[in-house]
């Protein structure tokens, strides 16, 4: 049985715009589901990447312009050595 989709799944437009997304994700610094790359113009000078469910609250504090943004303890965060590297 034929599915919606079924018309668009071997589209080389459709690969290679997948292909084009994920390059530009992994460049944006996408590491999981669901991800959301923000930018808070009115408190903080550069856009930031939020990964996981449980990354919500912390995505809306900085949305709100939170303090903990604006000082050292993101970058700090930000410093741990990474586990695994994708090849």
């Amino acid at each position: 049985m034929a599915t919606r989709g079924d018309a668009w799944r071997d589209a080389d437009w459709v690969k290679a715009r997948l292909r084009t997304n994920t390059e530009q994700a992994l460049a944006a610094g996408v590491f999981g589901v669901p991800t959301v790359v923000a930018h808070n113009a009115q408190s903080q000078p550069q856009a930031r990447v939020f990964w996981g469910l449980d990354g919500l609250d912390m995505l809306a504090d900085y949305l709100r312009g939170g303090d903990w943004f604006a000082g050292n303890a993101w970058h700090q965060a930000g410093a741990i050595p990474v586990g695994i590297t994708r090849a």
